[in-house]
């Protein structure tokens, strides 16, 4: 099919529209490429137009059609002025738009009749322009000219204030000009919605990727499962992310584990998800709508609806779940063109002898609806499983993947697994999988630790493996004696660790000042949950980074570590031991259970490294010999050498080595001290080390950027919400706004001049973190001195991380536009002054 060159561009567009089943994807942007070669000028006189069909011409257009490569979004200057131009952004199932040209006929019916083949006829536009799109998409299907009506309208944008700026209408007469579109009854029933993200809120997942949910009880297999389903996910080619929840019980009470898998890079857990396999809670404590904490059996389908996409899959387990229970679900999956499947998996699992297996069966169902090769499950089962339940598991997987197969439309839904290939072997890991292979290949040999949620997967890691390493792992009764075991350990000449979450890292206190008064090398642990207190022992916060950094008496001095990714958790635990023996400080790794628990693939490469258990700044006995000694012949072990600030220390036993460790102010051989100079001596020797460390950090960042090396607006970060800062800026990119961020890992000591150098490039920055009182913010309010007026906080304490589409709507909504944030979940708080 060739375009005539006289024809019409609209007419071009429907014969486009018109054949689309017989052309493929990629013969539908050569034809796109066609039309705009002939009718570019006519077609799309307005700029705007002409940047959409462009990004349709060049972009994959199956699922989602991207604005990578064109006209950028409009950003605003400090005034509120609108700059100049346009964005589109266009995806399967919504069209979003921006643009102060939509009433122009040419443009508004290149995109009604264009696109509607290729959308779910929804649409979302920011600002009065919504009303007159969606006028001009009733009257070309009404005049016969579109082949569906618009079924949904979201309204997105339109805070008063900034329509006030702009000169157009508020919120509420934008509202009243869309009740005149549609009848009230049609704009109640939610057909038509108001709020929302114009970049990310309501739609962003390409083709190629698949976020799976499973859910059911703890208690039920869901972690194993999920595990091993991201494993086979990985084995055949994929990049795997993992996100869980689960409640602080040791059965029953709703969990789920999310598996990101996709043939892009993932960094962060994804906006919602597109399949859930819900398995009940079979250890629910009352399945009385009237119970105090509701029906909890029915929980793990009813609680995870909210966040299904539009087309979404759903797989529940009618031998324990009835939807009944859920007075809105019929009209929630009409409305979401939800594609549901009541499998009695219970049943099934009782045939095959043990109803554990509803867990299997359910993978294998997920299998069959999205066109995953049984083979890599089948596979890993077979490396993982006991020969003594493998068969019947292996029997029960090809049953209920040959029931679907069988009895349903496996081509209903539009939610598939996507292909993809590694160029190396992938290992599957968590932070804590990295930070315990980080401390054994760093040489630390000991740990002593009480169980703690989160902190306990490293302990527990670390135990199963020291062993046969020839070294020791020790439970104690409190967290006060496993600090000060492994200060002993450490002094003693071993590489030591310790560690816990808040309540118990609180109770390390006076080891974490003896160890500093000392100058005794050791690495701990924090693994942040919600506090304070006992708080939500299962859920990631951010909030004790004041609390590690300031922990014990006097002036602290100690490094403070807070990866962000699995890669960096084993990196910067070896640092903290490098950095800890060297120098002879205490090192800190921060962390939280975000991080710790949540497994991603990892290329296995990352961890060839030579192992180092080299104890740093030790003297042997043939270097002892020359050794500073006093009139006693005691080692001058405290001795201030002027540089560094770093004595080197010997080890009990050693000959020529003996000095005195006290937690009191001491003199050089060790001996107590209240001498004036001696004090500032001792103290000034303590604190040096921190800034030679800081020297030594700066030889190669810690730190990761994103974006351009120049930009208007910046965002920064800590620790685990890295990588969802890091997705959020390209999508912010993508939408042409210019933004880079700054994902900061050096709490203590501060990257000064890194950070500085971050906050003057731009005008303005959003920091964000998980917690209420903005900790990191304060710190680099402290550590620098100013900014205050540049600085503001997207802050969120609800125990749920960010997904990046918070974090668009943040920058986007609220520090660009002076708006808000949709909802309780995150909050906004401005630059000081604004």
């Amino acid at each position: 099919m060739t375009p005539r060159s006289d024809s019409t561009p609209l007419y071009s567009i429907l014969l486009l529209e018109r054949d689309r089943a017989s052309i493929p994807w990629q013969g539908r942007a050569v034809w796109i490429r066609r039309i705009l070669q002939i009718h570019l000028d006519t077609v799309c006189p307005v700029s705007i137009g002409r940047k959409l069909l462009v990004a349709l011409a060049d972009e994959r257009l199956s699922h989602c059609i991207s604005s990578s490569d064109w006209g950028r979004v409009p950003t605003r200057s400090h005034s509120g002025t609108s700059m100049d131009a346009c964005g589109l952004r266009c995806g399967r199932t919504w069209l979003h738009c921006r643009t102060p040209e939509v009433e122009n006929s040419v443009f508004s019916q290149a995109i009604c009749v264009g696109l509607t083949g290729w959308l779910s006829a929804g649409l979302q536009c920011e600002g009065w322009q919504s009303v007159q799109l969606a006028q001009r998409w009733r009257s070309l299907h009404e005049t016969g000219r579109l082949p569906r009506p618009l079924t949904r309208l979201r309204i997105s944008g339109g805070a008063d204030a900034r329509a006030t700026r702009l000169g157009q209408p508020g919120e509420q007469n934008l509202q009243e000009r869309s009740l005149r579109i549609y009848d009230k009854p049609y704009y109640e029933s939610g057909l038509i919605t108001w709020g929302g993200s114009v970049v990310g809120h309501e739609l962003y997942m390409t083709d190629n990727e698949l976020i799976w949910r499973i859910a059911g009880g703890s208690g039920d297999g869901i972690a194993s499962t999920s595990q091993n389903f991201a494993k086979a996910l990985m084995r055949s080619g994929l990049n795997v992310f993992t996100h869980r929840h689960y409640p602080s019980r040791i059965r029953g009470g709703h969990t789920y584990t999310e598996i990101r898998a996709s043939s892009d890079p993932v960094r962060s857990r994804g906006d919602g998800y597109n399949f859930l396999l819900a398995l009940g809670d079979s250890f629910a404590r009352n399945t009385q709508e009237d119970a105090y904490y509701g029906d909890e059996q029915i929980k793990p389908l009813s609680e995870n609806l909210d966040d299904l996409r539009e087309g979404g899959v759903i797989v529940y387990d009618e031998g324990l779940l009835e939807t009944e229970k859920i007075p809105d679900f019929e009209e929630r999956v009409a409305r979401n063109d939800w594609h549901v499947y009541p499998l009695d998996l219970r049943e099934l699992a009782r045939d095959q002898g043990r109803e554990v297996m509803r867990n299997t069966a359910g993978v294998g169902v997920t299998c069959a609806l999205t066109g995953f090769d049984l083979e890599y499950v089948e596979e890993l089962m077979r490396d993982a499983m006991p020969k003594k339940i493998l068969e019947s598991n292996l029997e029960i997987l090809q049953t209920a993947y040959d029931m679907i197969v069988d009895d349903h439309d496996t081509t209903a839904a539009d939610v598939t697994v996507p292909s993809g290939q590694h160029d190396g072997k992938q290992l599957l890991m968590s932070g804590s999988d990295a930070i315990a292979y980080g401390a054994i290949d760093e040489g630390c040999r000991f740990i002593a630790g009480y169980p703690m949620t989160p902190w306990t997967e490293v302990f527990t890691i670390m135990s199963q493996n020291l062993p046969e390493l020839g070294g020791i792992s020790e439970q104690v009764e409190d967290e006060i004696a496993a600090a000060a075991l492994a200060l002993g350990a450490s002094h003693a000449g071993a590489k030591a660790m310790s560690g816990s979450s808040g309540g118990g890292f609180a109770l390390m206190s006076e080891p974490l000042g003896l160890a500093e008064m000392t100058e005794t090398p050791v690495v701990l642990i924090e693994a942040m949950r919600a506090g304070p207190s006992t708080g939500m022992p299962t859920k990631p916060e951010q909030a004790d980074l004041e609390h590690v950094l300031y922990t014990s008496q006097g002036d602290s001095h100690r490094v403070v570590l807070a990866p962000a990714t699995a890669e960096e958790a084993y990196e910067q635990t070896r640092t903290a031991f490098r950095l800890a023996y060297e120098y002879q400080i205490p090192s800190i790794l921060l962390y939280d259970q975000k991080l710790g628990g949540e497994l991603t693939s990892v290329p296995k490469s990352h961890f060839d490294r030579e192992p180092n258990p080299d104890l740093g700044a030790t003297l042997d006995e043939t270097a002892l010999e020359d050794a500073p000694h006093g009139d006693s012949g005691k080692f001058k072990r405290f001795a201030h050498n002027g540089e560094d600030g770093v004595s080197p220390r010997s080890i009990p036993g050693q000959k020529g080595g003996r000095f005195l460790a006290t937690g009191n102010e001491h003199n050089e051989v060790g001996h107590i001290s209240e001498d004036a100079h001696n004090r500032v001596t001792q103290v000034n020797s303590r604190m040096e080390k921190l800034e030679a460390i800081r020297a030594d950090l700066d030889t190669e960042s810690n730190q990761s950027y994103t974006g351009p090396e120049t930009a208007d607006y910046g965002i920064l970060t800590f620790g685990s919400q890295q990588g969802s800062v890091e997705e959020a800026t390209d999508r912010l990119l993508d939408a042409g706004y210019s933004v880079r961020s700054l994902g900061v890992s050096d709490m203590a000591p501060f990257p000064r001049q890194e950070v500085t150098e971050f906050i003057e490039d731009v005008d303005e920055v959003l920091v964000v973190e998980m917690n209420a009182s903005g900790q990191f913010r304060g710190l680099v309010q402290k550590e620098l001195g100013q900014y205050g007026e540049k600085l503001s906080s997207l802050l969120k304490y609800n125990g749920n991380p960010f997904e990046p589409a918070d974090i668009v709507e943040g920058f986007e909504e609220a520090l660009l536009n002076g708006g808000s944030v949709s909802g309780p979940e995150t909050t906004f708080v401005p630059a000081a002054g604004d």
